[in-house]
């Protein structure tokens, strides 16, 4: 089903999981802003996606976007587990900007990003970085506590990549296991 809301779009799913626009061709999801408040939740949309108000997840987020990743000054978004975010277009030309406000909140479990263009994320916590990230653009993390990355993680940026924990540390591309975690930087 086609679903547009020009306004904020909340969707609240107490003890379940929110899925939206997984349907493909015939399966359009556009959201003039919106909200999730769950334990997972998977929302494909087919325009830029714009965060608002208070979102709380107790598990994972994966959203996938057609344009921008963004969240307005007053949003608060707290995903528990793994948020995995790609804004990608035909046209390339999607980024991700989180957290950019002194008044907004951003906090993730762990992070996974993809992105046409830049990815700029400012988080109130520790970052860590698992799976596959890759960045078209330039990276910029700002982290309140330590920047880390798990033995799953590998980081792609085509751009300049700038990281900053501004109470801790940052460990990246140095994780044991199956294979090794690996940040790489293409400018």
């Amino acid at each position: 089903a086609d679903i547009t809301v020009t306004g904020t779009a909340s969707f609240t799913a107490t003890a379940s999981d929110i899925t939206l626009g997984d349907n493909g061709a015939n399966n359009d999801t556009n959201f003039g802003s919106l909200t999730l408040n769950g334990v997972n939740a998977t929302v494909t949309e087919d325009s830029g996606t714009v965060f608002t108000g208070s979102s709380s997840l107790s598990g994972f987020l994966t959203l996938t976007s057609a344009g921008d990743i963004t969240d307005d000054a007053n949003a608060t978004i707290a995903v528990t587990g793994i948020a995995s975010l790609t804004a990608d277009n035909v046209g390339n030309t999607a980024a991700i900007t989180l957290g950019d406000s002194g008044t907004d909140s951003v906090n993730f479990g762990q992070l996974r990003v993809v992105s046409d263009l830049d990815t700029t994320i400012t988080e109130n916590s520790g970052t860590d970085f698992t799976g596959s990230s890759v960045v078209g653009g330039s990276l910029t993390l700002t982290s309140a506590g330590n920047i880390t990355d798990d033995a799953t993680a590998d980081i792609t940026v085509t751009g300049t990549a700038s990281f900053t924990a501004t109470a801790s540390g940052i460990t990246l591309g140095e994780q044991a296991g199956v294979r090794n975690s690996q940040v790489t930087v293409l400018a």
